[in-house]
């Protein structure tokens, strides 16, 4: 990601609220990341190295693992954070304690430019939005810690479709979800990022999570 790394971190440490750790995982990178995230001086980094490449699915749960935070934001290494992510999240967040899941849409830039509008507030009818498909913006959320000490984690089974399971997962225990109609992330569009190189497997998998969505819940009706 040395392409666009330097301006992912430098989006993350321009955040109104300041108050957090930053976790950036490196999974067994050949270029010079490293390199250019070892530039960075702000004691709020915390680089975990994966000495060898051991996938996405591996390197999202280790984020999650030594995640210390009351709360877990998570962003691709070519994306930006807007300035007020973090903090429009969290108030929230500390608003709302039955909400455990805080999201936004999103603003694309690359191949194509454009932003999406979702809903205001909690997500109505949240599963059988999930069957039609993933509605949800994987690189905005922001959710409770609590969460992943119940036990929630991303599945290696749905590889590139992983963040479409773990809403399914969690819309199924009934977890809250929260979208906040502004577009708190600039999401790069490219011919490099896995939904394009891997369309195929993706859409393969979120079949399968549909699928499997449909059938707990008609054995779910009386």
């Amino acid at each position: 990601a040395s392409k666009y790394i330097k301006e992912a971190i430098d989006s993350v440490l321009k955040q109104t609220f300041t108050d957090f750790e930053f976790l950036i995982i490196d999974d067994g990178s050949t270029d010079n990341t490293v390199d250019l995230i070892n530039q960075f001086s702000d004691n709020r980094i915390i680089l975990y190295r994966n000495q060898e490449n051991k996938g996405l699915i591996y390197s999202l749960n280790l984020g999650l693992k030594e995640a210390r935070g009351e709360y877990i934001a998570r962003m691709d290494a070519d994306d930006r954070m807007c300035p007020t992510r973090i903090e429009k999240q969290v108030e929230v967040l500390e608003n709302h304690h039955n909400v455990s899941v805080c999201c936004s849409v999103m603003k694309k830039y690359g191949c194509t430019e454009d932003v999406r509008y979702g809903c205001d507030g909690i997500i109505p009818n949240l599963k059988i939005r999930l069957l039609r498909g993933n509605c949800l913006a994987h690189p905005t959320m922001m959710f409770r810690k609590t969460l992943i000490q119940e036990g929630f984690r991303y599945k290696k089974a749905y590889i590139y479709a992983e963040d479409y399971k773990l809403w399914v997962d969690m819309a199924l225990k009934d977890v809250v979800f929260y979208n906040i109609p502004e577009a708190l992330v600039e999401y790069r569009k490219s011919k490099a990022q896995v939904s394009y190189l891997y369309n195929g497997q993706q859409r393969m998998n979120a079949w399968l999570i549909r699928q499997e969505l449909l059938e707990t819940l008609i054995k779910q009706c009386p």
